[in-house]
């Protein structure tokens, strides 16, 4: 089960990773994008993703998603851990 602090900083997590496909994605209407992005949130939770990763995988599955509506989504940016 997932600690309050993990929650909150999924929360955090996914709202960035919202915001930043938004931005990357900017050709297309920022509604398009966000139901995208959270149909792939409910998506990953209903498939049992662990909370700390969920923002991630939810973000990988969106770009899927958009893809697969013809929407040119770029390759995530890797970022430095």
């Amino acid at each position: 089960m997932a600690t309050a602090t993990e929650v909150r900083q999924a929360h955090q997590d996914m709202l960035d990773a919202a915001a930043r496909l938004v931005d990357e994605v900017g050709h297309t209407s920022a509604g398009g994008v966000l139901r995208s992005y959270w149909r792939a949130v409910r998506l990953m939770r209903q498939a049992g993703c662990p909370v700390p990763a969920l923002a991630d995988e939810a973000e990988l599955l969106a770009r899927d998603l958009l893809g697969a509506r013809g929407v040119r989504v770029p390759h995530p940016r890797r970022t430095a851990s």
